[in-house]
C-alpha cells in the first residue's frame, strides 16, 4: 500500500512517500517544493497552497508512475493547544481485572476537558495508569482492582485551521486519512526510548514557528507552539545589516553561527546593499551576535512555557533539536548555556530507502508522519463508527 506524509510549512511543502508492508515502511521518495499561502500553520491563500501541494504530487507521479492513496497530514502553528488531564472510572469486573472496555472508558473520561468551540482534539496520549491509587502501570490489562485512573496529554487544534489545510490537500488530489501534531510526529523519528524515559524537550525550529514537545517517564507531559522561527532571524539580519531579505537569508545559511563562543576567526563578510545602501563589509562576530540574540529569545520563551506548564528544566535529561533552525553552528552549545541542559541535533532514524543526504532534521516531521502509519490507519478504522469534529468533517467532506 502506498502512503504519504505531508508537512505543509510556511516556507516549504514536504511530501514523503513510502510503501507500507507488514515488515515496515520502505521509502519511495522525498519531495520538497516552495510553499506559499500559509502563515504560522494557517492557510491564507487556498488556491496558492493547493498549487504548491499539487506540484509536489505531480513530481511523485511523473517520477514513479504511482498513485498516492492516502496522506497523513501534519499540523502545527499557533492554533495548537496542549494540556494534561486525568480520568477516573470504576473497573467493571473485579474478578477479570482491567479490560479493553475499561481502558476506553477511562480515556474518554480523561478527554472530557473544556474546549473552545473552534478547537477539536486530535491526540489523546496516555501517560500512566494507576489502579486504586497505588499500582502504576503502562499497560494495566488484566490487573485487579476497583478504580482505574489515567493521566493523559491532550493535543487540540483549531477546526478552522485544520479544515483549511485538509481542503488544500484534497483539492490537490490527496485523501487525508489522519491528522498528526508535527512535534509529536518528529519525536517519533528522532527521540530514543531512553530520552522518552529520562526526559527530553524536543524543539523543532521552523520558518515562522517553533514547535515543542516535552516527554518524560515514557509519556508526553507538555506541548506548545511559539510564533517565532527562522524567518525572524532572517528579518533581524536584513534590518540590522541594511540589506534585502534574500541577501539576509543567504548570509544566514552560509554564515549561520548562533553562538559567539564557537567562532574561530572573525573574518569579514561582504553584505550586498539595498536601495541607497552600498555593499559593505561586516564581521562574522557581528552576524553571529544578531543570530544569537534571536535564538536566545526563542530558548527563553520555551523555558517560560515549560515553567508555566508546572515543570522544571532540571526534570529533563536532554534537549533534542529539529527543523532547519537546528542546523546553525553552535546551537547545542547555546542551548547548554541558556538552559543548562545537554543538547543534540536530532537526526532521523535509519529506515529502508533513506540515504545519508536526506537523514537531516529538515525531514524529521515528514518522516515521523509515516512512522505511525499502520497504527494510525488502524485507529482511524475503529473511530469511523463514532468519530466527530475535524475527523468527522474530513470523512463527510470526501463522501
Amino acid at each position: 500500500m502506498i502512503i504519504a506524509g505531508l508537512d505543509i510549512g510556511s516556507k516549504s511543502v514536504r511530501l514523503v512517500v513510502g510503501e507500507l508492508a507488514e515488515e515496515g515502511i520502505t521509502l519511495i521518495d522525498l519531495i520538497q517544493v516552495p510553499s506559499e499561502g500559509v502563515k504560522k500553520g494557517v492557510v491564507v491563500n487556498l488556491e496558492t497552497i493547493t498549487q504548491c501541494i499539487r506540484n509536489a504530487v505531480l513530481q511523485v507521479v511523473e517520477k514513479h508512475d504511482i498513485q498516492i492513496q492516502e496522506v497523513i497530514l501534519g499540523l502545527s502553528g499557533v492554533q495548537i493547544i496542549g494540556q494534561n488531564s486525568k480520568g477516573v472510572v470504576a473497573i467493571e469486573s473485579r474478578q477479570k481485572g482491567v479490560t479493553a472496555s475499561d481502558i476506553e472508558r477511562v480515556l474518554e473520561a480523561a478527554s472530557a476537558v473544556p474546549m473552545t468551540l473552534d478547537h477539536e482534539i486530535i491526540h489523546r496520549i496516555p501517560n500512566e495508569y494507576t489502579i486504586d491509587g497505588k499500582q502504576h502501570a503502562s499497560n494495566p490489562i488484566n490487573m485487579l482492582g476497583v478504580r482505574l485512573e489515567l493521566n493523559v496529554h491532550i493535543i487540540a487544534v483549531s477546526s478552522t485551521g485544520a479544515q483549511g489545510l485538509v481542503m488544500a490537500a484534497n483539492r490537490a488530489g490527496l485523501v487525508v486519512s489522519h491528522l498528526m501534531y508535527c512535534g509529536y510526529a518528529s519525536s517519533k523519528v528522532v527521540l530514543t526510548a531512553d530520552e522518552y524515559s529520562l526526559g527530553a524537550i524536543h524543539i523543532v525550529i521552523g520558518h515562522d514557528t517553533t514547535t515543542v514537545l516535552c516527554v518524560k517517564d515514557g509519556g508526553v507531559c507538555s506541548s506548545f507552539v511559539i510564533p517565532i522561527g527562522g524567518k525572524h532571524i532572517t528579518n533581524d539580519l536584513a534590518i540590522v545589516l541594511q540589506t534585502s531579505v534574500e541577501e539576509a537569508e543567504r548570509i544566514k545559511l552560509q554564515h549561520g553561527v548562533c553562538c559567539a563562543g564557537v567562532i574561530d576567526s572573525n573574518e569579514e563578510v561582504l553584505i550586498q546593499g539595498i536601495g541607497i545602501h552600498r555593499p559593505r563589509l561586516s564581521t562574522q562576530l557581528d552576524i553571529t551576535r544578531i543570530i544569537e540574540a534571536r535564538m536566545r529569545e526563542i530558548l527563553c520563551v520555551i523555558l517560560n512555557f515549560v515553567q508555566r506548564s508546572g515543570l522544571k528544566i532540571e526534570e529533563f535529561h536532554t534537549v533534542v533539536l529539529g527543523g532547519g533552525g537546528s542546523l546553525h553552528i553552535g546551537i547545542t552549545e547555546l542551548v547548554q548555556q541558556e538552559l543548562n541542559i545537554a543538547a543534540r541535533v536530532g537526526i532521523p532514524k535509519r529506515m529502508s530507502g533513506l540515504d545519508a543526504n536526506t537523514r537531516t532534521p529538515f525531514w524529521s516531521t515528514a518522516l515521523g508522519l509515516l512512522i505511525d502509519a499502520r497504527e494510525a490507519l488502524s485507529v482511524q478504522v475503529k473511530k469511523q463508527k463514532k468519530s466527530h469534529g475535524v475527523v468527522s468533517w474530513i470523512r463527510n467532506f470526501f463522501e
